[in-house]
């Protein structure tokens, strides 16, 4: 299923492309902070801890 960024939750689990072009990787949202413009995902999966800055309108694949 596809949302928007700014329609995210904490809990969520995201699917995003990370590294190197077709790696795929499964993130689960930890917490999110929003501005004006961008949204910034606080997110891990087994070995990574990140934090990802998106658009608000743009569309992010999230796992069901």
């Amino acid at each position: 299923m596809t949302v928007k960024a700014k329609e995210l939750t904490v809990g969520q689990q995201i699917q995003v492309e990370y590294g190197d072009y077709d790696n795929w990787v499964d993130f689960q949202i930890d917490g999110i902070r929003a501005d004006e413009k961008y949204i910034k995902v606080d997110c891990h999966t087994d070995t990574i801890h990140t934090t990802l800055v998106m658009k608000l309108e743009e569309m992010v694949e999230v796992q069901v």
